[in-house]
């Protein structure tokens, strides 16, 4: 793996490095746009055996982001990669391909913006608007190629593979590994496109000699052509594990019941500080976008944020015996999120009243002051019924009249954490790109070490 090289190589490691690969071993190449740091050069001469290239520019996508934009060509590297935010790429560097390379990722609707020396206090960007004489649509933000016995694969940008960006990519990241390390070779690759053409070639002339004598025959032969391509199209999985993701540090957050939360990282409803958090305490944070309850059986920790899809009846079931097997359920909802969670609250006894107490602690003024304390943005309290036994993790009081926020009852081996708060866990209250609130940093880890000192995490 080589990730932004801004020095070249000698003849000697250049040397050891290619023949590695044409032996059967496998290249990972990750860049960056515009020659930022003087990579473009070294990961050019590095690559000098293969057609691909970086080029001097930044590929942008014609919107604001790449939804909608980029397009995971027919490679197992999109094995279940369903949405543009599963790929993560940023602004990267395009890939001149030529030879036997071929683009895997493509900025369908994206342009080249070239580069600008003269602009280097700003990593030498351009002027983010497509002009005269710079590529527009089709832009390669990805690429592979074959060497001897050996796959190369190269990236126009680092964000996939970066810390943030790990939670929502994890399965193209998967592939990544999976792919170069299959038996996918030229020899496949060419036995592959051989089959095909030659197939393609049949099918045609028998549809072109029997067009007139017999159209039942015509139209079976085109209905025949047809489910070949769709059965190339499956193919690609089969060369891509299923993912062997799981162990005691992972946790999933999951958007697959439409929670509240932003997918956007560092806007006031994500989970992006959350996922932070969860990393400085030892933890692997993973966006779940479907309930796969294999992967979650394989999880210690389930994130629910304000829910908007009901969980059923069968997936509280499923959520007791994953906790009676040492899952821990972190349910963050407020009054006004309850009925979607009701059959979870119900099954441990809990409830949550329709008292609404706003942002804890209330303070107009001086709010550095509390800073040290956990806070609330829209706070509801938290009732248990007879026969409950569960622990109060943080309670106030007002007017003599003591409220929990924040309520754990333990099963099983795992364990069930109640937070009346829809945005608690949200950027907005934990942690984002320009302001955290340390009061809450600080509880999350406390809360972390209690439920150590506990035996449930």
């Amino acid at each position: 793996v080589v990730i932004n090289l801004n020095n070249s190589f000698s003849e000697d490691e250049h040397r050891a490095i290619w023949g590695f690969v044409e032996r059967g071993g496998s290249l990972l190449v990750l860049g960056d746009h515009t020659d930022i740091a003087g990579i473009m050069h070294p990961l050019n001469d590095l690559l000098s055996p293969v057609g691909i290239r970086f080029r001097f520019d930044s590929g942008l996508p014609v919107g604001e982001r790449w939804v909608d934009c980029i397009e995971i060509l027919n490679h197992p590297l999109g094995d279940g990669v369903e949405n543009e935010y599963q790929i993560e790429i940023s602004v990267g560097a395009t890939l001149n391909v030529s030879g036997d390379a071929f683009p895997i990722i493509v900025g369908r609707y994206g342009f080249s913006d070239h580069g600008n020396y003269l602009n280097s206090e700003m990593a030498n960007l351009g002027d983010y608007v497509n002009n005269p004489g710079e590529q527009l649509g089709d832009v390669v933000l990805a690429a592979g190629a074959f060497y001897g016995k050996g796959k190369v694969l190269v990236f126009g940008d680092t964000s996939s593979f970066q810390n943030l960006a790990i939670p929502y990519s994890y399965k193209l990241v998967h592939n990544v590994f999976t792919w170069l390390c299959s038996g996918d070779g030229k020899i496949v690759k060419y036995s592959k496109n051989i089959f095909s053409i030659l197939a393609l070639i049949v099918c045609l002339a028998v549809f072109l000699t029997y067009l007139k004598k017999e159209k039942k025959v015509a139209y079976l032969l085109t209905l025949a052509l047809v489910l070949s391509v769709l059965t190339s199209a499956v193919v690609n999985p089969f060369l891509i594990e299923r993912e062997h993701i799981g162990g005691e540090d992972v946790v999933y957050i999951d958007i697959s019941h439409l929670e509240r939360i932003s997918i956007e990282s560092y806007t006031s409803d994500a989970t992006t500080g959350l996922m932070i958090n969860l990393a400085r305490n030892g933890y692997l944070p993973l966006m779940l976008n479907k309930f796969d309850r294999e992967k979650i059986s394989k999880s210690k920790i389930l994130v629910l944020i304000a829910p908007t899809i009901p969980i059923s009846r069968d997936e509280v079931y499923f959520l007791k015996n994953y906790m009676s097997n040492g899952g821990l359920i972190i349910l963050s909802a407020g009054y006004q999120d309850k009925t979607p969670v009701s059959l979870l609250l119900n099954e441990f006894g809990f409830n949550i009243e329709n008292i609404p107490l706003g942002p804890v602690p209330y303070v107009e003024e001086n709010p550095e002051e509390h800073q040290n304390e956990p806070r609330f943005v829209d706070s509801w309290p938290i009732t248990k019924g007879d026969g409950t036994t569960a622990d109060s993790f943080y309670n106030i009081e007002i007017e003599n009249k003591s409220y929990d926020l924040i309520m754990f009852t333990k099963y099983g081996l795992g364990g069930l954490i109640v937070i009346g708060d829809s945005q608690f866990l949200l950027d907005k209250n934990l942690e984002s790109l320009y302001d955290y609130w340390p009061g809450n940093i600080l509880f999350l880890k406390n809360i972390i070490d209690e439920l150590k000192d506990r035996g449930v995490l």
